[in-house]
């Protein structure tokens, strides 16, 4: 599931959940089928051998739906804003940030503020002042998350070096040992006859002299790339 797909799912649980809170013979079980869905994510997660917590840096997380609806479920049914439950909202936002696209975040971020908002039956300053907190939370995660990517990102490109460097110095190894050694070896055995060898002496010189600007034209090369 793609990201944007993810977020038509939230938003169609959103309203889903938002329908059965206000169906009477429904929103009593609203509990029980919050628990529930949230058995079903957890089962899921496990059986897919997968972090429990909806953070994914490859930004697919198909069962983030379900703990959305989980979430909302049992605020709604509890009090909504005024229920013990409520600090959960902020981590579904944290969470829904991490899973979600920038800007798919934030519009999702206001459908949940509209979602506890219409279920408010007396608004008060109080309940208004949290429903914005929701929002810089939002801001503050979006910060952390791209902090968080920076970080990660800068973390590949030092392993990325470090694998480079290693095949480089493997290449270099190989070369010394497979090449310029025995070139070395041969090259003293025939010093002991400077003048019978000097022809094949000085030919020897010049492979290995080209064999060398070769090896360091393409570490060059990879440098420059670099």
């Amino acid at each position: 599931m793609n990201s944007t797909a993810q977020t038509v799912a939230i938003l169609f649980v959103l309203v889903g959940s938002y329908l059965w809170l206000n169906i009477p013979g429904l929103s009593y079980y609203s509990a029980q089928l919050a628990g529930l869905l949230g058995l079903i994510y957890f089962g899921i997660r496990f059986a897919k051998r997968k972090h429990y917590l909806p953070l994914s840096i490859e930004q697919s997380n198909p069962e983030f739906a379900l703990i959305s609806a989980a979430i909302v479920l049992l605020i709604g049914n509890t009090g909504n804003i005024d229920s013990f439950f409520f600090p959960f909202a902020y981590l579904h936002i944290f969470f829904l940030t991490m899973s979600l696209r920038p800007f798919q975040a934030i519009v999702v971020s206001v459908a949940i503020v509209f979602f506890h908002y219409s279920l408010i039956t007396t608004s008060s300053t109080q309940h208004i002042s949290q429903l914005l907190s929701l929002f810089l939370m939002q801001f503050i995660f979006l910060f952390t998350k791209k902090q968080y990517e920076a970080h990660i990102k800068g973390e590949l490109i030092v392993e990325k070096q470090q694998v480079e460097l290693s095949d480089q110095q493997s290449n270099a190894i190989l070369f010394v040992t497979t090449f310029l050694k025995p070139k070395l070896e041969n090259l003293l055995r025939l010093s002991d006859y400077p003048e019978e060898n000097k022809e094949v002496i000085a030919r020897q010189i010049l492979i290995v002299q080209d064999a060398v600007e070769q090896l360091l034209e393409v570490v060059n090369k990879q440098g420059t790339n670099e």
